[in-house]
């Protein structure tokens, strides 16, 4: 996986902890641009197994759209953003992923991350589950995955 060099070395998450990071986050932004390079930021649900992160959609949409025509992608969480005014800081932990997307409309991988998913978010309904045709699945194979962090210093948490 490439990696990009980071201006503050004091605050690169190692890959374990990134990755930790990322299948534990709840919301994601994927951004995507169409055809002229109009950039597309939403909030999503997902899910990571393995190298991809996935992500759940309607058929139809912009992000859709954005993706058949340019299938190159990123990924980010953001988590546990604390603004000190007092001493003009964030702290926060977040992860950026780079990659193509692909569009899956069926098939096993389709099932796998739609139950992986559910498993995430509404575990108490994995019984339950069944594909639906009118749902699609974004996969964004990770190459690039990096992650940053400023953590509240332990004598501010509570």
């Amino acid at each position: 996986m490439k990696t990009v060099p980071m201006r503050r070395d004091d605050r690169i998450m190692s890959e374990a902890e990134t990755r930790k990071f990322l299948e534990n986050g709840e919301i994601g932004f994927l951004a995507t641009a169409d055809e002229k390079g109009q950039p597309y930021v939403i909030g999503m649900n997902y899910g990571v197994i393995d190298n991809t992160i996935y992500l759940h959609a309607a058929l139809t949409g912009h992000k859709v759209d954005n993706i058949k025509s340019n299938p190159r992608a990123c990924f980010t969480v953001v988590d546990q953003v604390q603004i000190v005014p007092e001493r003009i800081n964030t702290y926060y932990y977040s992860v950026v992923a780079f990659g193509p997307a692909r569009l899956l409309y069926s098939g096993e991988e389709k099932e796998t991350a739609l139950m992986d998913m559910v498993r995430k978010y509404s575990p108490m309904h994995d019984d339950c589950f069944a594909s639906h045709d009118v749902t699609l699945v974004i996969a964004l194979d990770i190459e690039h995955l990096s992650g940053k962090k400023n953590p509240l210093p332990p004598e501010m948490a509570q």
